[in-house]
């Protein structure tokens, strides 16, 4: 078993709450369904050391995609050999890729040359398996200097090291790994170190669903790592839905409904700019329109729009009115627009 020296990492925590937005109440609408507390506290990355092993990796994998969690894969050179489907499934899944040398070598005891064939024997070894060149790289240990920053920043590679160490590699049982984890996170964004490859991965595979649950309980949004090996905060899909309404003149207005949703919480706001657009109903006339940035505070996922029905007496066909969305912030856009149907009982 290779042990890590849980050596406390050097990168830079970005502490403190995440901020929470929101629209002036006459633009915000109702909150109907808001993630309360989700991604409030703020970003996990969960990563993963000297793998692949064919035993544990794949059930690792399943449980993080059954559980919607991105991860980043630090794998070690001579055990990709033989495994490219396993890494390739990796790719396909969407995690990352890293380099953790070719034989999980201490790189402070290496020359600069023998650094360098290290982490390019690695670097070629995921290239065969049909994956690019790694960004990232984790040194072995988490022991690293000036001078092997130096080499490895030559070679085009980012260094990552950790904020948490789960200790899942000294033999604790699964429910001492999720307290470790626990109680280490914090404010702001951490990175999780764990291994798929030392002889206590059976563990580390036990704790994932419950640590999965308990990270998400606490108000954090898992995360993946971007090319700078920072994590991430979730870039969520937004979708809009419409309603139906019965048109029961000017005493009675009644509103349409437009359902503004996000796939996924997200630690930062989100906001969509929204604008009604008369399909077969007309604007002042039928409907009074509405044109606005919609705000979603972190954690939220669920906006409601209310679109107000100017009811008559004329006898008119179905009208149908559409909800446009445009320049997400924080977001991307899935469907653009929704259409509202106003039914006439006159």
């Amino acid at each position: 078993m290779r042990r890590s020296l849980g050596v406390v990492t050097t990168l830079t925590v970005l502490a403190g709450a995440m901020t929470l937005a929101s629209g002036a109440p006459a633009q915000a609408e109702g909150q109907s369904t808001a993630a309360r507390g989700q991604c409030s506290r703020g970003l996990v990355a969960l990563t993963f050391d000297d793998g692949p092993q064919p035993g544990i990796t794949p059930r690792v994998i399943r449980v993080l995609v059954r559980h919607h969690v991105p991860a980043t894969f630090f794998v070690v050179g001579q055990e990709v050999r033989g495994h490219g489907q396993l890494l390739r499934r990796m790719h396909h899944d969407g995690f990352r890729v890293g380099n953790h040398t070719f034989a999980h070598e201490n790189l402070t005891n290496l020359s600069n040359r023998k650094i360098r064939r290290t982490l390019s024997r690695t670097n070629k070894a995921i290239h065969h398996a049909g994956l690019g060149r790694p960004v990232l790289m984790r040194p072995p240990y988490g022991a690293i200097n000036n001078r092997v920053r130096r080499v490895v920043r030559q070679m085009h590679l980012r260094p990552v090291l950790w904020t948490v160490d789960s200790r899942d590699w000294d033999g604790r049982s699964a429910r001492r790994i999720i307290s470790t984890v626990l109680a280490e996170i914090h404010r702001g964004r951490n990175i999780v170190l764990l291994h798929d490859g030392v002889a206590n991965s059976d563990q580390t595979l036990a704790a994932l669903p419950r640590l999965i649950h308990r990270i998400r309980g606490r108000g954090y949004c898992l995360a993946a790592l971007n090319s700078r090996g920072v994590p991430r905060p979730p870039l969520p899909k937004v979708r809009v839905s419409g309603d139906t309404v019965r048109e029961q003149g000017r005493r009675h207005p009644v509103y349409l409904r437009f359902h503004v949703r996000l796939s996924t919480p997200t630690s930062r706001p989100v906001s969509v700019r929204v604008r009604t657009r008369g399909k077969t109903a007309t604007a002042h006339h039928d409907f009074a329109p509405r044109h606005f940035r919609l705000r979603f505070p972190a954690g939220a996922t669920h906006r409601v729009v209310k679109v107000k029905m100017l009811g008559n007496s004329k006898r008119e066909h179905r009208e149908r009115v559409e909800l446009v969305l445009s320049h997400p912030h924080h977001a991307r856009i899935a469907h653009r627009s929704a259409s509202g149907t106003i039914r006439d009982d006159d």
